[in-house]
């Protein structure tokens, strides 16, 4: 009776079709080793998010920065800072400092200079903080009435540069209080709305609904921007906040004329889509308010970079380095399960400090970091699921002995001593599944454990299995392994 590995690492992909595929891949990552080890690929489980510090309850996280090293938020209506302090024992602390009010509740756009950090609250006000002079509110009415106000905020070579409907400016050089009736321009090429703006490699990239125009500094009196000659790229921004530097380029979901919003990563002066159709076909789904709330955020761990798109109620998440080792664009979901809004990941931002990812949160105040230590969020159970197949019957039928997962095995421990994966199938293409069989991932110490799961009758057509699993351990799957017969 013939044993062979059934495919697990095929990440998210749940096709038009269900019975074409139906695969489901959340909070776990594919990881392809470099070189040859005990299997072809494996599923990780993601890093859980555990508290730093807390603000407030219902203060939700609108942004986060770093200025000097150090990390600033956006929670409810405060600025904060996060303080670390250092015992003589080496032991950490954390606490949050409140540097002022900043009105509203959307998100915000954030850049600093070095000394001085902007934050823009779109279509509302824009705010400037100082170490040494604290937060002040920006009242130049060049900023406020006559190009503003703001709804997005980048700090290009000497100058923060803001743009507002078809209209970009920017503030006196060096100074975000200061702005001057002359110190505008528009896009050129194409008449739409300007959605977004970018500073990559020293130029400053204005991007509208259907297209992408370059400018740079060229210094002299007036507004020091002007556009490269011939520097038009097809392909324009349809999320404000899904602008970001991944893979030592741009990322950001996108389109050009007549086209559907997709997922591009430019290179040189064109684009490469790093979605499938699976992802295209959830984008799709989305409408324009969906996308105008979306926003992107990138981070790496231990050799995985991540780029991650959060909607109002999904987070979907692309791996560039096994995407690479694939040959395909892999992508998984992330969700948390104590949302009140559930099936989004609970991050709203990332920012690097203390040598440390550091997240502000969808629910409350918290001041969190992603730590591969941790195995839940702030100590709520991860649900993670992965699915193998599907495997077709090639017009007669599967009779299934036995299929086998091959996990990192024996790591109970005292919150979950006896770990379980759950195991369920369907053979109508993801539609409908069978009950769920649970089996032990082995107690600790328990290092020759196997995960079987025997009897599972026949299959006419095809099948796809679904495993579940929400205990707090390191859930690491290795293989997976059908023992079957078939008829004609």
């Amino acid at each position: 009776m013939p044993k062979a590995p059934i495919p697990f690492v095929r990440g998210l992909y749940q096709a038009q079709s269900k019975p074409v595929a139906n695969l489901e891949l959340q909070n776990y990552y594919v990881n392809i080793p470099s070189t040859e080890v005990v299997s072809p690929a494996q599923l990780y489980p993601t890093a859980g998010l555990t508290q730093l510090a807390n603000s407030g309850n219902f203060e939700i996280n609108r942004g986060s920065w770093t200025m000097n090293e150090i990390p600033y938020f956006v929670n409810g209506e405060k600025l904060q800072r996060l303080d670390r302090t250092i015992d003589a024992n080496g032991v950490e602390t954390f606490s949050t400092t409140n540097l002022g009010t900043i009105s509203g509740s959307g998100r915000v756009s954030m850049a600093d200079n070095g000394e001085q950090l902007l934050i823009v609250v779109p279509d509302s006000k824009g705010y400037v903080y100082t170490v040494s002079g604290g937060l002040v509110e920006i009242t130049d009415t060049d900023y406020t009435t006559t190009h503003g106000p703001s709804q997005y905020v980048v700090y290009a070579d000497g100058y923060f540069v803001h743009f507002k409907d078809k209209v970009f400016f920017s503030s006196d050089l060096d100074d975000g209080t200061s702005y001057g009736a002359l110190n505008f321009a528009e896009a050129e090429t194409d008449p739409d709305d300007i959605q977004g703006l970018h500073v990559f490699q020293n130029q400053l990239y204005v991007l509208g609904r259907r297209t992408t125009e370059v400018f740079q500094n060229v210094g002299g009196a007036g507004f020091p921007f002007q556009r490269v000659q011939g520097f038009v790229l097809q392909k324009g921004l349809r999320a404000k906040f899904s602008t970001v530097e991944y893979e030592n380029s741009i990322a950001f979901i996108g389109a050009g004329r007549n086209e559907q919003p997709s997922v591009w990563l430019l290179q040189g002066q064109g684009f490469v889509n790093i979605a499938n159709e699976s992802i295209n076909e959830i984008l799709q789904k989305f409408s324009d308010t969906d996308l105008s709330q979306s926003f992107a955020f990138t981070y790496s761990l231990n050799g995985a970079n991540f780029l991650g798109l959060s909607f109002p109620n999904r987070t979907i998440v692309y791996d560039s380095m096994a995407s690479k080792a694939a040959g395909v664009n892999l992508w998984h979901e992330r969700r948390s399960s104590s949302l009140a809004q559930v099936d989004r990941w609970r991050v709203n931002s990332i920012v690097e400090a203390y040598g440390r990812l550091l997240v502000g949160d969808t629910e409350g105040g918290i001041i969190g970091e992603i730590s591969e230590d941790v195995l839940t969020d702030y100590g709520t159970p991860i649900k993670r699921i992965f699915s193998a197949g599907p495997i077709p019957t090639q017009g007669g039928s599967i009779f299934w002995n036995s299929i086998q997962v091959v996990v990192e095995n024996g790591v109970g421990n005292s919150d979950a001593p006896d770990p379980q994966l759950r195991m369920s199938y369907s053979d109508d293409g993801g539609r409908n599944y069978s009950y769920e069989r649970s089996k032990s991932m082995g107690k600790v110490g328990e290092y020759r454990h196997k995960v079987f799961y025997p009897r599972l009758g026949r299959s006419d057509i095809s099948r796809v299995f679904r495993f579940e699993m929400s205990d707090p351990v390191k859930s690491t799957i290795i293989n997976v392994i059908g023992d079957v017969y078939g008829s004609e």
